[in-house]
């Protein structure tokens, strides 16, 4: 069956400084093969016209461009002569259905859209879009809808997230961008994925990017990766007042100073003139001003030699040896630029001087903690052109310095910890092909009994593989193997097989065992009728006399190359079947051969490991090949 063979995504700066009043640019790259697919994007296009804009020439760009469906059931397709766009703009929230009957790709590029945008649900079907830049386990990514309201979540291999008896199994493993998926709802309810340090941050019209800092053990923080932006500029010799709106310095009282390196605020308008420690002040909700503590964590974190919570951060003045250095930018500075080591880019961006006035871009980044030290001054950091270390000072309220915001602890995630620690496996041997996740689906869990962790399962409607999976691990529920009912007929009993990676053999499996803890499993030797029918099946046992010996002498050179192999097929009785799959199983080429020697071209497919499957009379091997 068809998935997404390629996934890439790309953040791009538009100058190599901080450009704060231009959207950071985005794009995604796409590649399919023959079969089906949900797909979706991040990207909000400026032009969205399915057949206009993105699909421009598809006899000429994607000749092996079958359809495109949304959830409504409009199509893309050319039922005739011509190209027919039925379902209008593709629309960044919502998941598409793709069909083709070869390869294809495109690079779609425009603004990254909110990661937190609410995507309502209704009760039934709805093809949504994979919003997050990052891979995540789907119990977190799905996590706002997870409960009565939601059935299931669907992916292209027709794996779900789903409920059995009292609990939630995932069988989807990580979400994936690019990806779309298939939920399906009881009510009415809201997707909004979560925020995972990593991705771009929203606020008030603007992007920033955001970055995880930690020491690898128990202290990480996730901060902006630029300085704030916000508000209208006044004049740098007035103060600043508590006038509902906020207000912001520029260096020189020059707007581009601040697209630039942010905006300069004076210690009680970023506070929002409270004084309470952690304040949110000018920061964005689930964010607030640093405390003096968290910029004393953030400097042991960067420090070589004094790690957090030693005394050193303590201390006023030039503390520490190096944070400033692994804290700084790579560029801007007037006398000494850092290494910029975490992403967090100190900029040289000035000050707004006590007295009035503004200056020093290039020597000085300074910032504010959001802990005072009396009723004039308050607690800043500060990095310098010269030095390596950083700076512990308390200056005057009235002065303007940069702000950081960071995120609060009750809402941060870490950008590794939702990440699925397990990923599933997937079939390598047992390919389906052409099974539409679209239509209902009926799902098997196997007890690992005398198997082991990579056999692999097909289920089988006659001679047609209607469904496969792999054995994850002990734990019958994760060891799935989803069925497409368009590849079998309801009533008629499967042929279950098993191929023995360890033998390299296939056996059918006919002696079994129907288990039903939550009385609602299906329980027969046929195929079902129905979306969601699950079966859980125990004491599985080979049948020795149906082993089929899957090795065959079979040499392809040169191994590696830049794409072409010879292939050479001993006693070759003709009609061999090649399918090419990658690393995660997903099918790049299908073709057959008929010689004993011939030669096949993969010099398109990306540099990398992939595998080739032979399939003739009485032989189905696999054999590893690389593209240099």
């Amino acid at each position: 069956m068809k998935t997404l063979l390629k996934i890439g995504l790309v953040l791009t700066l538009i100058s190599t400084q901080m450009i704060f009043a231009q959207p950071v640019q985005f794009s995604q790259d796409f590649e399919w093969s023959a079969g089906f697919s949900f797909t979706s994007t991040r990207v909000d296009m400026t032009d969205q016209d399915m057949l206009l804009d993105v699909f421009e020439e598809p006899d000429d760009d994607f000749p092996n461009l079958i359809y495109i469906t949304n959830t409504a059931g409009a199509q893309l397709i050319k039922p005739g002569p011509n190209w027919v766009n039925n379902i209008g703009d593709w629309v960044t929230i919502e998941g598409y259905l793709f069909k083709w009957s070869g390869v294809g790709e495109i690079t779609l590029t425009g603004d990254p859209i909110d990661v937190t945008t609410t995507i309502s649900l209704d009760a039934g079907f709805t093809y949504v879009s994979y919003l997050p830049t990052l891979e995540l386990d789907v119990m977190d990514a799905f996590a706002s809808i997870v409960g009565d309201n939601l059935l299931y979540v669907r992916n292209s291999t027709g794996a779900m997230l789903r409920k059995i008896g009292p609990n939630w199994v995932n069988g989807i493993g990580n979400g994936i961008p690019t990806e779309g998926y298939l939920v399906k709802m009881a009510a009415s309810d809201d997707l909004i994925y979560p925020f995972i340090c990593g991705e771009v941050l929203f606020y008030e019209g603007t992007t920033y990017s955001t970055v995880e800092i930690t020491d690898g053990g128990n202290n990480t923080q996730c901060w902006m990766g630029e300085n704030l932006n916000i508000g209208e500029m006044t004049d740098d010799t007035e103060d600043m007042t508590n006038d509902q709106t906020i207000e912001k310095y520029c260096v020189d009282d020059d707007e581009e100073n601040c697209d630039v390196y942010g905006g300069l605020y004076q210690w009680d308008e970023a506070m929002q003139y409270t004084t309470s420690q952690g304040a949110q002040g000018i920061c964005p909700t689930g964010w607030h001003i640093p405390t003096d503590d968290e910029w004393s964590d953030l400097e042991g974190i960067a420090d070589t030699q004094y790690p957090v919570g030693d005394e050193e951060w303590d201390e006023w003045g030039w503390r520490g040896y190096n944070a400033g250095y692994h804290l700084k930018s790579t560029s801007g500075w007037t006398n000494g630029n850092g290494n910029d080591t975490y992403g967090f880019t100190v900029l040289p961006a000035g000050q707004r001087y006590d007295y009035g006035g503004s200056g020093d871009i290039g020597v000085w980044g300074q910032f504010w903690s959001s802990d005072e030290n009396n009723s004039t001054t308050a607690f800043i950091r500060e990095f310098r052109d010269i030095n390596d270390d950083s700076g512990r000072t308390t200056p005057l309220k009235v002065a303007g310095k940069s702000i950081r915001c960071i995120q609060d602890a009750t809402d941060a995630k870490s950008s590794k910890r939702p990440k699925n620690s397990n990923p599933k496996l997937s079939p390598k041997h047992f390919i389906v092909e052409f099974g539409d996740p679209s239509m209902d689906v009926w799902t098997i869990y196997i007890d690992k009994g005398e198997f082991e962790k990579g056999d692999e399962i097909g289920v089988y409607y006659g001679e047609i593989l209607a469904g496969s999976g792999v054995i994850q691990s002990d734990n019958m529920l994760e060891n799935a193997i989803p069925i497409f009912s368009n590849l079998y007929k309801t009533g008629n009993a499967p042929i279950i097989k098993i191929w023995d990676q360890s033998s390299n053999k296939e056996y059918i499996i006919s002696n079994y065992s129907f288990t039903n803890p939550y009385g609602n499993a299906y329980s027969r030797k046929a195929f079902p009728k129905g979306d969601m029918e699950y079966t859980l099946i125990t004491s599985a046992k080979l049948e020795k006399s149906s082993a089929i010996e899957i090795e065959k002498e079979i040499t392809i050179s040169p191994n590696p190359s830049e794409g072409i192999f010879n292939i050479t097929i001993n006693d070759n009785p003709g009609n061999i079947q090649l399918i090419v799959t990658d690393l995660q199983g997903k099918v790049c080429r299908n073709f057959k051969i008929i010689e004993n020697s011939t030669q096949f071209d993969l010099s398109d497919l990306n540099a990398g490991i992939y595998f080739v499957r032979c399939i003739g009379e009485n032989f189905n091997t696999v054999k590893k090949v690389v593209i240099k």
